[in-house]
């Protein structure tokens, strides 16, 4: 098995658990693992040192995920009826709010963070969560 395919289950599972008490779509879950999987092969595959990469970088991930994962459930508990299944909209919702905190920090820093070299290859076109974190950060617009 590819390190890649080992980190996506992981985080899948991390982001389902994070969901808990309500269940994430399944569908749902493999729409974000695959809109991640290229940035995972560019991060790990093919290169000697991708374990090694995975088993540093995984707990950071993991927590990542679990947020992810949390927030979707968040937004998905205020709706009224709340459902019992997070759909895919509130999973992407919740993954590019999580991304854009990840993105926008990275403009303050300089140095890229974990979560955003694993989603380097998705393309934000939700800028409310930047503009979210922007204002939390006090960073100019």
């Amino acid at each position: 098995m590819k390190v890649s395919e080992k980190a996506l289950a992981e985080c899948h599972a991390a982001t389902a658990l994070g969901a808990l008490p309500m269940t994430i779509d399944e569908s749902a879950l493999d729409a974000l693992q695959e809109l991640l999987r290229s940035s995972f092969e560019a991060v790990l595959d093919d290169k000697p040192d991708g374990d090694e990469k995975w088993r540093g970088d995984r707990p950071k991930m993991l927590f990542q995920s679990g947020l992810v994962g949390g927030l979707a459930t968040f937004q998905t508990a205020m709706m009224y009826p709340p459902p019992q299944t997070v759909s895919q909209d509130e999973l992407m919702r919740a993954f590019y709010f999580v991304k854009a905190g990840c993105d926008v920090r990275v403009q303050m820093h300089g140095a890229p963070r974990i979560f955003t070299i694993y989603c380097a290859k998705v393309q934000s076109e939700r800028t409310a969560g930047m503009d979210f974190w922007k204002e939390s950060l006090n960073m100019p617009a």
